[in-house]
């Protein structure tokens, strides 16, 4: 029984902290990258507008802690996981309708083992990032963050390629 006490105790100031960040964290980081992205004129004015949200998120928090670092960086890297997902798929699209045009090496396979080694690279760089932290309370928050600049900077690069900025 006491063991059951001391865990509703310790339970207790979790709701609490997880209010930390502002409530609706998750429309706002979507609202501020797109008027960011919908304002800047070319690839470096959108590469800019990357962790925008983020640190206004942390600005608006009560209490600007990890818990709070993590939640806004979480919110705005989905924003920028959903915006790479469609470019990606828009560019695999191009690329197949392509490579059914001509002869060659096939620009979708291509493709998706860039992706694929992207993606392992950005994990190997973001537990790098997180390992810096030296299993502090920073850890979480410099890796989610990785995460999110890097996932940010290539939905713009993919996005660029498939609007057709960037030769």
């Amino acid at each position: 029984m006491q063991k059951v006490m001391i865990l509703a105790c310790l339970a207790l100031p979790l709701p609490a902290m997880a209010q930390d960040a502002p409530a609706d964290g998750a429309t706002a980081a979507v609202t501020a990258a797109e008027t960011c992205i919908r304002a800047a004129e070319d690839v470096a004015g959108r590469l800019a507008c990357v962790g925008l949200a983020r640190t206004q998120c942390i600005e608006a928090a009560e209490t600007p802690n990890t818990i709070a670092q993590s939640e806004c960086a979480g919110w705005e890297l989905d924003y920028w996981k959903t915006s790479l997902n469609q470019s990606y798929d828009e560019m695999h699209a191009a690329l197949t309708a392509d490579d059914a045009e001509g002869p060659g090496r096939s620009q979708a396979a291509a493709f998706e083992a860039a992706q694929k080694a992207w993606l392992a690279w950005r994990e190997a760089e973001c537990t790098f990032a997180a390992s810096r932290m030296r299993g502090g309370s920073g850890a979480g928050p410099a890796e989610i963050s990785c995460e999110l600049y890097l996932t940010g900077q290539r939905a713009v690069e993919v996005e660029a390629e498939v609007s057709g900025l960037v030769q």
